[in-house]
């Protein structure tokens, strides 16, 4: 074959694979929006993935179980075989421990609520429960992250919703801890929505388990997380499209995290200026040369680290959203307006989207907020992490440089022109209609 006739069949392929994610992804959103409508039905669509139209991997099956310890590979073993065992009449024999997010009620954001994973997974294998997530604010979590296909089914069972949704909530990581222990009949369901500072790292590493043997929280993080979750298909294929936008891959990149405007009603331009500078020197020197993903809550500090990139002569990328002139701040998963109707799922995405490109780092300079520490414990390397606020003094480390036309691809988005390869993530779980509930 030749290499013209090559290339034609590369782009061939290429673009029946982009028209059959766009019809799937028309598919699932108009599906959506006919289940919000219309109450509870079988989910059948959800366990399509965007892995048949071969987009880019970052993790494989046995590199998350090599890394995951003996105890929670065993707790994962009878967590299983409990589960599969429930109906709605016996249900109730078991003891739950099951994290939350109900409408009505207060709750924390992304971070609060799913940081803890790591806490919850422990204590559930020490107290003999079963782990599991019911979300209704603002919607269900599966409507953003499934379980990946081998991985930890944390899905509720809908004959179980109503007294999940009704369940007194303990708030306190000691009380959590307590009734969790508890092997009395008044705590057989433990609903919990915790705050905790430090989202249970302190009691996990020091609280090591037969089996410990890969290490502290941040070691295993990663691992837990992506045996616990993978996005749903819009989510993965936007966040494909970010990657391609940008032309980094997986792995491949370190991070800024900048929080210029966190608790606080604003910040001056000099301000922001020099934070921002402070933060892509100390990435600097965690990756000499870069290239480098900026995430802020304001399009200043984004403005900035690019135009200082271009100075310093290195990669520096943000998503696609800092491009718009138009862009809409996005809507956090804790305030937003609980009355207004026309806010549907979708209008949540970008939370997980940010999540996702900053865990996909090799190296991360985080700031204020704890939203850029997580991606650092997502990140590849859990060793490979400054704090640029309130941190050490960092001066800038020039390294290798990209060539003009590799910076100005990169600086202004132009995507990637090579076919997708691999899936980016996991295949999710089947779809079982007892799961199909929608609040």
């Amino acid at each position: 074959m030749t290499s013209l006739q090559q290339s034609a069949n590369t782009r061939l392929r290429w673009f029946i694979g982009s028209l059959a994610i766009a019809s799937f992804l028309g598919y699932w959103q108009v599906n959506t929006r006919v289940l919000q409508q219309t109450g509870p039905e079988p989910c059948k669509e959800a366990i399509i993935h965007p892995a048949a139209a071969g987009v880019r991997t970052v993790e494989h099956d046995d590199a998350i179980a090599a890394h995951l310890p003996e105890w929670l590979q065993e707790y994962g073993t009878w967590h299983q075989e409990a589960i599969s065992q429930l109906n709605a009449t016996n249900w109730r024999s078991q003891r739950f421990l099951v994290m939350t997010a109900i409408r009505g009620r207060r709750t924390g954001g992304l971070t609060d609520r799913l940081k803890p994973l790591p806490f919850f997974l422990k204590l559930a294998a020490t107290t003999n429960r079963i782990l599991l997530i019911y979300w209704s604010k603002p919607f269900t979590l599966e409507q953003y992250l499934l379980p990946p296909e081998g991985g930890f089914d944390w899905r509720v069972p809908r004959y179980m919703v109503d007294a999940i949704a009704t369940a007194k909530l303990e708030t306190r990581p000691e009380g959590v801890r307590r009734l969790a222990n508890d092997t009395g009949s008044g705590t057989m369901l433990l609903a919990t929505q915790m705050q905790a500072h430090d989202y249970g790292e302190g009691w996990y590493d020091d609280n090591p388990l037969d089996g410990d043997n890969t290490g502290s929280r941040k070691d295993v993080f990663r691992h837990m997380w992506h045996w616990t979750f993978t996005p749903t298909p819009p989510i993965a294929q936007r966040i494909q499209e970010e990657f391609d936008y940008m032309g980094v891959t997986p792995g491949n990149y370190a991070a800024a995290h900048i929080r210029a405007v966190y608790a606080v009603k604003e910040r001056s331009d000099d301000t922001i200026v020099r934070m921002t500078k402070h933060a892509m020197d100390c990435v600097s020197m965690l990756r000499p040369g870069g290239p480098f993903f900026v995430a802020s809550d304001t399009d200043k500090a984004i403005t900035v680290a690019k135009a200082y990139g271009r100075i310093k002569n290195v990669t520096v990328v943000a998503s696609s959203n800092h491009n718009h002139n138009n862009r809409k701040d996005p809507l956090h998963l804790d305030m937003y307006n609980t009355t207004d109707p026309s806010i549907m799922p979708e209008d949540f995405y970008d939370a997980f989207v940010d999540l996702y490109l900053l865990g996909s780092t090799r190296c991360i300079a985080h700031g204020q907020g704890s939203f850029g520490h997580w991606g650092y414990l997502l990140g590849y390397d859990p060793s490979c992490e400054i704090r640029h606020f309130k941190g050490p003094q960092c001066a800038w480390t020039d390294g290798p440089t990209a060539t003009a036309q590799e910076q100005q691809m990169r600086v202004f988005g132009v995507a990637s022109k090579e076919p997708p390869s691999r899936p980016l993530f996991r295949q999710p779980m089947s779809y079982d209609s007892i799961y199909a509930y929608r609040h």
